[in-house]
């Protein structure tokens, strides 16, 4: 999963992983290490390398380019 992924902070990675086919709400990977703000700012960056996207009800999916 990692060798096909461009470059990714140790921050993007947690958000990534957290996150498969199934949406998932952005206030769901909120914890105790980030923020609602800092998931948000990360699943921006994720969606701007194309590697999630943003569905219906504020949830969020990997994009098959993600499929390795």
């Amino acid at each position: 999963q990692s060798s096909c992924l461009p470059q990714l902070s140790p921050e993007e990675r947690s958000v990534y992983s957290a996150l498969g086919y199934e949406p998932v709400l952005a206030d769901s990977l909120v914890s105790e290490e980030l923020s609602a703000s800092a998931v948000l700012r990360i699943l921006t960056k994720l969606e701007m390398k194309g590697l999630v996207r943003k569905v219906a009800g504020g949830k969020y999916v990997l994009t098959d380019r993600a499929e390795i």
